[in-house]
């Protein structure tokens, strides 16, 4: 009965405290009715759907989430289905063969395939033991193969001096350094020694940081220089020999023969030729052209008239405006025609010089 009556009064007390706090009664309430509601929400139906089966994240995916990136624009470089072993940030990794350092490397963001050895960087730069820098928003190293390939805003900086704009290229590390870029791939580029500075835009390019450095344009070359005058120069290819300081141009033997012609155009003035060649090897401004084979050339003077030439060979010194012609060499002006060994023609002055000549003239 004591008992009883205990038990009474613990819950007379307990209203009696409930009446005092009607704040804790509410909360008491609202905690209640969250839970019913929370379970009535939930059905097992529901549960079913969001927890019955397994979530699969591809792994193209997870390395986004990984990196906290847009998608890669390596996408079809990367492994299929196999998910990354590692991602690091703020990575410096260095290279060397046989004792000798070959590259560093640098990148903001990388995730590693360690069975594939391959391994994806985000904001990436290599700099060569030979001082070259290749720079890119992303690449892929694949470590067996000693190859990177570069992605989106490509910029390379040659050691003599040449700076390249693409937006894919392809560094293999060995045996020796070679830079390529597809010939469906624009790039673009300038040079600068000295007072000659060259700009240069072509579909490809290759290049061997060999002795001597090489430095091919593989399609659509155009060349232009700033120096004593403006040049621009169009042709098929390109090779430019840093240690040489020598930009040769050629045309594809595919070409009709009536076609296979680089041109040298700057205003009132053209000259064509089989091959073409560029002097860049002084540092003052560009000195010489050197035209070969059925060379041809014609200036338009401010009063009208108009010289023409052709001949086996030509050189053009740019900084005076001399064009000389050898091999069979002929000069029109007007309805004249002048023959001999050499000729010279000043185009600032509109004279002639012929040596051995043996000149007709028109009517």
């Amino acid at each position: 009965m004591a008992r009883k009556d205990a038990i009474l009064n613990d819950v007379s007390n307990s209203v009696k405290w409930s009446r005092q706090s009607p704040l804790q009664s509410v909360l008491l309430a609202g905690l209640v009715l969250f839970f019913v509601s929370h379970f009535v929400l939930l059905s097992p139906s529901s549960l079913e759907d969001d927890f019955g089966g397994m979530r699969v994240i591809h792994p193209r995916d997870l390395l986004g989430l990984l990196q906290n990136e847009t998608e890669t624009l390596a996408v079809s470089e990367l492994p299929e289905n196999t998910p990354p072993s590692y991602s690091l940030r703020d990575l410096r990794l260095a290279s060397s063969h046989q004792r000798s350092p070959e590259f560093l490397l640098s990148a903001r963001k990388s995730v590693s395939f360690q069975k594939e050895e391959l391994i994806h960087f985000r904001d990436m730069t290599v700099t060569t033991a030979d001082r070259m820098e290749i720079r890119s928003k992303e690449a892929l190293y694949r470590q067996k193969e000693h190859v990177i390939h570069f992605f989106g805003d490509v910029r390379v900086r040659l050691p003599g001096g040449a700076e390249i704009r693409t937006e894919t290229a392809e560094l293999s590390t060995r045996p020796t350094m070679h830079v390529r870029v597809p010939a469906t791939v624009r790039i673009e580029g300038q040079h600068t020694k000295g007072q000659n500075r060259m700009t240069f835009a072509s579909l490809g390019l290759d290049y061997v940081a060999n002795d001597p450095e090489h430095l091919r344009l593989l399609r659509n070359v155009e060349v232009k220089t700033r120096s004593a005058r403006n040049l621009t120069i169009l042709s098929d290819s390109a090779d430019y020999s840093e240690n040489e300081g020598r930009l040769a141009f050629t045309m594809s033997e595919k070409r009709p023969i009536q076609e296979q012609f680089v041109r040298l155009t700057e205003p009132a003035f053209e000259l064509r030729a089989r091959n073409l060649e560029l002097d860049l090897s002084g540092e003052k401004e560009l000195q010489t052209v050197r035209a070969e084979k059925d060379v041809w050339f014609e200036e338009s003077g401010e009063s009208g008239l108009k010289t023409s030439g052709t001949g086996g060979r030509g050189v053009y010194s740019v900084e005076t405006g001399l064009v000389t012609l050898s091999e069979f060499p002929q000069l029109y002006q007007d309805r004249d025609t002048i023959t001999g060994e050499i000729i010279l023609f000043h185009r600032d002055t509109d004279t002639i010089e012929v040596r051995q000549s043996n000149a007709s003239y028109g009517n």
